[in-house]
């Protein structure tokens, strides 16, 4: 399984380059918490060495790696799925069991498939893919991962919250541009997250994703994506997000905005972000083109759908 699958010409995405030589950070070796059956910091995958994982879920690993001849740091994403594989000798993942080698080929596959539709999309709003690949057994995907701050650290350094223009033009409007690309790609973000939103020079803002592999329906997961871009909007504006058991999160916001103060937000974009965030899955307001219109006044927000009840199990003894 060493078969490259996709590449495209790295291009410059680094927002601090000096000619030629890595920066100290970029040098430096960063440190990484312990992650299970992730690769180690300095290991070496393709023309990149690992510097520090940034997550791991079930599923899946996500590393910085950083390219000594290009001088450019990226983010690769590698199929490792713990239930079924662990990390053997040389990095290889092995198999913890010859039954479960079927649905680890498949997982692979499925993997594969999704990172070349991924792939497909143009680069923008999105980070460019610049290679699908198999290595170690597993299979991987990498994009550039620019020298930037996220929107977390942005909005930390702020005193208050930006004005609605900030809000809408510079966060909501790009990120529904990404969303709805990958979308129409059948994929889903699925981490929606303030350190996954990127703040480059020149008013560009980036999200960083990976497109978590399709499993279950999509139209959760795309309606969960929204419901996140919501949750993101008010980060920005209150530096924290709505409890998830808050029934009301406009009027969480106004209270929000009472205590941190700053510019007032027009009752249009409140109401707007209340009703994405209490809909149902199915509510035709969880959707980007449905998003855009509320937020431009041309379609009211629905009100949320009303919960469907969902039966209790009731133990029953053995006789």
């Amino acid at each position: 399984m060493n078969s490259q699958l996709h590449t495209t010409p790295f291009e410059d995405l680094e927002t601090h380059h000096d000619g030629g030589t890595a920066d100290a950070a970029a040098r430096a070796v960063e440190a990484s918490p312990a992650y299970t059956g992730a690769l180690s910091v300095g290991a070496l995958l393709g023309a990149m060495s690992i510097r520090r994982v940034l997550s791991q879920t079930a599923d899946e690993a996500v590393y910085v790696g950083f390219n000594e001849k290009l001088k450019r740091r990226f983010a690769v994403r590698e199929y490792l799925p713990q239930a079924l594989a662990h990390r053997g000798p040389g990095g290889l993942l092995e198999l913890r069991s010859a039954a479960d080698g079927a649905t680890f080929l498949r997982g692979i596959q499925a993997f594969l498939e999704q990172a070349e539709r991924r792939a497909a999309l143009p680069q923008g709003v999105l980070l460019g893919v610049r290679r699908v690949w198999e290595e170690n057994g597993t299979a991987y995907l990498c994009v550039p991962y620019p020298r930037a701050p996220t929107l977390a650290e942005v909005r930390a350094a702020r005193t208050g919250p930006p004005d609605e223009t900030w809000l809408r033009d510079r966060l909501l409007a790009p990120l529904l541009e990404a969303l709805e690309q990958l979308h129409g790609a059948s994929l889903w973000h699925g981490g929606l997250a303030p350190d996954k939103v990127l703040m480059l020079p020149e008013e560009r803002t980036v999200l960083l994703d990976f497109a978590s592999p399709p499993r279950g329906e999509l139209a959760p997961g795309q309606a969960q994506d929204l419901r996140s871009l919501a949750a993101l909007a008010c980060f920005a504006i209150a530096g924290t997000a709505p409890p998830a058991e808050h029934a009301a999160p406009a009027e969480w916001l106004r209270e929000a905005l009472q205590r941190v103060g700053g510019p007032s937000f027009s009752d249009g974009l409140l109401a707007t972000l209340d009703a994405v965030l209490t809909a149902s899955d199915d509510a035709p307001l969880l959707g980007v083109q449905a998003f855009r219109e509320a937020l431009a006044g041309r379609a009211a927000p629905q009100a949320p759908a009303l919960p469907v009840p969902v039966p209790v199990p009731v133990a029953v003894e053995e006789p």
